[in-house]
């Protein structure tokens, strides 16, 4: 394989076009259907603006202040038990999502 001084394909190089895939699939995007791009996201999320963002089937519900969450220094998740609570019976969000409640003492 022919390549220039920085390392680039030269113009024509027939190696590197890779793969085109079925142009025409029967049942449509089988790909995307297989690894997860027309499925629904439930949980919550880091946003930009702090606070965890709350989605329930890739619908956004709201967000959850930074008062009723903590990160551990393990980089674990910790949420108030009564935000939890809110969160399965008003949003819908499964139980399991969210794991055995525990109690920890957690001074700022």
């Amino acid at each position: 394989m022919e390549r220039d001084n920085g390392g680039r394909f030269l113009h024509g190089n027939q190696v590197a076009r890779g793969n085109r895939g079925n142009r025409k699939p029967k049942y449509g995007n089988n790909n995307a259907m297989k690894h997860g791009l027309y499925n629904r996201y439930t949980g919550v999320l880091r946003s930009r603006g702090g606070g965890l963002s709350i989605y329930n089937n890739g619908v956004y519900l709201g967000s959850l202040p930074e008062k009723y969450y903590h990160t551990t220094e393990t980089g674990e998740l910790m949420i108030d038990i009564l935000a939890v609570q809110c969160l399965v019976e008003v949003f819908g969000l499964p139980g399991s999502l969210f794991g055995e409640p525990e109690y920890v003492e957690y001074y700022e």
